[in-house]
């Protein structure tokens, strides 16, 4: 096992223990929409944000 292999694995069972831990359920208000969803999908989708965000403007430099 490489220590990338090592790595991944810790990662993948971070994630899994993550989602484990926050599948409560919470609602999102963005002006007049409202939804529930699990927290930990909300996460994902607001880091998924931020890193496509991220992405596009390090491209520009």
């Amino acid at each position: 096992m490489t220590p990338r292999r090592v790595l991944a694995v810790v990662l993948v069972l971070l994630a899994a223990l993550f989602v484990l831990q926050n599948r409560n359920t919470t609602s999102i208000d963005l002006f007049w929409i409202s939804l529930q969803a699990p927290l930990w999908l909300v996460l994902v989708v607001i880091f998924a944000i931020g890193w496509v965000a991220g992405f596009l403007f390090a491209r520009g430099r």
